[in-house]
């Protein structure tokens, strides 16, 4: 068992731990101006593809307009419906139109185009 005084000097440490901390934090961001305010940071865009019949939903998730609940439908249409044999067969999946469709399109794989390289049919 520790002793009172000892207590007392370990919560002393911490104390200090504790205060250098915040004014480390403090001096980092505010004075060597090495913050970032997340308000005012630049937009990032970020350009990924991802491969209709290998994606599962998680990945799905991260196109524009496609949630959790439209990324499971996708899956599951694949398991139960087999591979998608062009990004149009994609409509069979309830809460995908055209619009949606059109908007995601540029999200995915050619994959024809992949398999065709991998078996050594050159496309121009």
């Amino acid at each position: 068992m520790i002793c009172r005084s000892d207590q007392i000097t370990i919560a002393g440490l911490g104390v200090v731990a504790l205060i250098l901390l915040i004014a480390c934090n403090v001096y980092w961001s505010t004075w060597l101006g090495t913050g970032v305010d997340v308000d005012r940071a630049a937009r990032l865009e970020v350009q990924f593809q991802v491969d209709l019949d290998r994606a599962d939903w998680p990945e799905l998730t991260l196109l524009p307009g496609i949630g959790p609940a439209l990324a499971q439908r996708i899956v599951m249409s694949r398991h139960n419906e087999g591979r998608f044999a062009d990004i149009e067969a994609l409509l069979r999946v309830k809460g995908i139109g055209p619009v949606r469709l059109a908007r995601v399109r540029p999200f995915f794989v050619n994959w024809r185009r992949s398999a065709n390289q991998a078996n050594g049919i050159i496309e121009e």
